[in-house]
């Protein structure tokens, strides 16, 4: 049964305005089911911890006793260190997107990257890859909505890359430049004409959360050629619905360079 949560969890994507809808809706009754299955099996408190974060990574850690074992590594690395919130959000969206080594080694780099407030050019870039529907991407490239929303703060967010979920395809279709825009109510994001989201839009952007991120997006370029869904799975590239970021290693295997 695990199996199939975990499959259903990760094949939800989407393209049109209302299976966008229907798929987040469903991602928060597999969230509950996987809720029910770590009840059933007295879960330790770590699971749970993740669980609030990212269920699909609270699920691999409960079926994979290795991506466990990684996992309170981490969770005594976060522990040990004064880890701001969105660091430990990247750490368990890790686990979902890549493998638990990488997640790992993210925690475990985080001193340097706070004191010289960039990442390692030997381990990771600051790219952001960020999913979006293509309703949003067109109201970008229209210069109709220039804020997107996301549940927690990413660390970086100067450069990122554009991943198109559709419901057959999907690919990463363009970069973009942004800024961060603060942290509002979700009340206070639907005010701002820059957001171009309904209530219930937003709702579903930050999870049900009280307030969101948002990200303004100062520039936007289309790539001739998408990176295909399949280029990326060779690559070992599994886009998080919340946001993540690509090594240096992947970038170059994906022959990305943005100037």
């Amino acid at each position: 049964m695990t199996k199939g949560l975990q499959e259903l969890y990760f094949s939800l994507e989407s393209s049109d305005e209302f299976s966008v809808v229907l798929s987040n809706q469903r991602k928060n009754k597999i969230a509950e089911d996987v809720g029910l299955l770590l009840s059933k099996h007295n879960a330790p408190e770590l699971l749970w911890r993740i669980w609030e974060f990212n269920p699909a990574s609270a699920l691999i850690c409960f079926e994979d006793k290795n991506a466990f074992a990684v996992a309170v590594e981490i969770q005594k690395l976060i522990d040990r260190k004064n880890v701001v919130i969105d660091v430990i959000q990247q750490c368990w969206n890790l686990l979902e997107s890549s493998t638990p080594a990488l997640a790992l080694q993210y925690l475990s780099t985080f001193d340097i990257r706070r004191t010289t407030e960039f990442l390692p050019d030997n381990q990771f870039s600051s790219v952001l890859l960020i999913s979006l529907t293509e309703k949003e991407i067109k109201l970008i490239s229209s210069n109709s909505k220039n804020i997107i929303l996301r549940p927690l703060c990413p660390r970086y967010c100067e450069i990122g890359l554009v991943y198109q979920s559709s419901k057959t395809s999907g690919g990463i279709v363009g970069w973009f430049t942004g800024q961060m825009a603060g942290i509002k109510s979700k009340e206070e994001w639907h005010c701002c004409n820059e957001v171009c989201s309904s209530i219930n839009e937003i709702n579903t952007m930050l999870r049900l959360k009280t307030k969101g991120t948002g990200i303004k997006i100062l520039s936007f370029t289309f790539f001739d050629k998408p990176i295909t869904r399949k280029q990326l799975m060779q690559n070992q590239i599994y886009p998080s619905t919340a946001y993540q970021y690509l090594s240096n290693s992947q970038m170059q295997d994906l022959g990305i360079q943005l100037t």
